[in-house]
């Protein structure tokens, strides 16, 4: 993602907290339009222990969650942790 001059790698290890950032101050520069956010990760970032914590704006936040796809082993439940936090956001599981 790429920001004015703010970027935000990808690709493994992504810092959610930043890309979630960076999405929010961009899409509040058009509240008419009613943006959604959509993000496809695995949710497996540390980052999501604080973003729970914090309070997502009001626009719809559709979190497509790719960790069973990703990785064997023990979920980390990222995504559903977001969903559950945040009244606006909505978890899409892929069926794998």
């Amino acid at each position: 993602m790429r920001n004015g001059s703010t970027r935000c790698p990808g690709g493994g290890g992504t810092p959610l907290a930043q890309a979630f950032q960076a999405a929010w101050q961009m899409l509040a520069r058009w509240p008419e339009m009613q943006p959604q956010l959509w993000v496809l990760s695995d949710f497996r970032s540390p980052d999501v222990l604080a973003l729970v914590r914090e309070r997502a704006p009001p626009l719809a936040h559709v979190l497509v969650d790719c960790e069973p796809a990703a990785h064997g082993g023990r979920p980390f439940g990222g995504a559903g942790r977001l969903a559950d936090a945040w009244s606006c956001a909505v978890r899409l599981r892929l069926p794998w």
